[in-house]
């Protein structure tokens, strides 16, 4: 079975923290990374090439919307 990596990407460490643990706990899934800022996300986006980017929307130095649009990898999901 292939691992399903996700980044995760919030400025308020507990919260980083906590998601990561909860997300870590199902199986087949593995956090690939953490960023605290927006930049370092798009830059560990396109370098670690996550199946999934968790991205809060408010965080320092470039919010998550700006983020989205400057990573190779972000796609939004399609609405059904």
């Amino acid at each position: 079975m292939n691992t399903f990596r996700i980044l995760v990407a919030d400025d308020h460490p507990i919260f980083r923290f906590g998601l990561c643990s909860l997300l870590n706990s199902h199986k087949g899934w593995e956090i690939c990374g953490e960023a605290a800022d927006g930049r370092e996300a798009v830059e560990k986006c396109n370098r670690l090439k996550p199946d999934l980017l968790i991205l809060d929307i408010c965080m320092p130095k470039l919010n998550g919307v700006d983020a989205r649009g400057r990573s190779s990898k972000m796609i939004l999901p399609r609405e059904y």
